[in-house]
């Protein structure tokens, strides 16, 4: 049960609109790579991305949680 949402769809959605516009603006013209972290970011990286209007390859990186190295 979710008691209270903190940050709105809407609020993210307009959030997403701005970084597309900043990340566009920064890469005119240039490809970029845009890299994930499996899995938590694919929503978010799919909603950034297809906001964008510069070209873009896309790739990402499985990591996995560890407590320590002793």
């Amino acid at each position: 049960m979710i008691d209270r949402i903190l940050i709105s769809e809407q609020q993210i959605a307009t959030r997403l609109d701005e970084l597309a516009r900043e990340i566009d603006a920064a890469y005119a013209g240039r490809e970029i790579l845009a890299v994930g972290v499996l899995k938590g970011s694919v929503f978010f990286l799919t909603d950034l991305l297809k906001r964008l209007s510069t070209p873009v390859a896309v790739d990402f990186l499985q990591v996995r949680s560890y407590s320590g190295t002793a």
